[in-house]
């Protein structure tokens, strides 16, 4: 599903080089739910963008779904993404003059992975599932904040993606709605048999996960036959 070795990525500040994220080795399995925890600026946000092609690491490989995404053209790697991972961001980045439903649509007339006449439907049914059925035209900046996570959870899981990545999807709300957003997006996700990556300060919601994956310390806890050797 997901292989990553020797991922280091590089900044400059200051007219010298900082080092904000070295992964020896990180191996994910199909339908496998991984959360990736440690303190602010270990890594997690940028790994995920990374895996997504929104950043170019400095070095590395990356195999994803059998493909070389490092090796793919910006307009290739935004189809493959389109496609393929599913991405929850932790400001949403939904389009705010859009309604519910259109921001989950669009993702789909993007990738075409999901007939144009079935589209609508789809977006109905996801928004139905995460609890918004009154919500569908509503204008997104219209909605309170855990409505536009359900809403950015909703359009990742739009296109059926064999992976989806989810950055923090609960620091912005309350504990009893982080608690009902991010059970749900586990159960879709095992509806879907998508692989899961999630990064989280919560180790409460890690411990649902299969496995977690210290950035800062290198370590890795839960399924020991696909531990692999994770490192900062």
């Amino acid at each position: 599903m997901l292989l990553i070795n020797q991922l280091v990525k590089t900044y400059l500040s200051e007219n010298k080089p900082v080092t904000v994220l070295s992964l020896t080795t990180l191996e994910v399995q199909a339908q496998q739910k991984i959360a990736l925890v440690g303190p602010s600026g270990c890594g997690k946000s940028t790994l995920l963008n990374i895996i997504a092609g929104i950043v170019r690491p400095s070095s590395g490989q990356i195999r994803a779904l059998d493909t070389d995404i490092l090796q793919l053209s910006e307009t290739q790697m935004d189809a493959f993404r389109s496609r393929h991972i599913g991405y929850v961001f932790q400001n949403f980045n939904l389009l705010p003059g859009l309604t519910a439903l259109e921001n989950v649509t669009i993702a789909m007339q993007f990738a075409k992975v999901i007939p144009s006449h079935a589209q609508k439907a789809r977006g109905v049914e996801l928004l139905e599932r995460v609890g918004l059925n009154h919500r569908l035209h509503y204008k997104v900046d219209r909605l309170s904040q855990g409505e536009q996570q359900r809403v950015a959870i909703a359009r990742a899981l739009a296109n059926k993606p064999s992976l989806v990545l989810a950055d923090e999807p609960t620091a912005s709300l309350d504990r009893a709605n982080a608690a009902a957003v991010f059970s749900l997006l586990l159960h879709i996700c095992s509806e879907l048999n998508s692989a899961l990556l999630v990064s989280t300060h919560d180790m409460e919601l890690a411990g649902q996960m299969d496995r977690t994956v210290d950035l800062q310390k290198g370590s890795t806890t839960g399924q020991q036959e696909v531990e692999r050797d994770v490192s900062v």
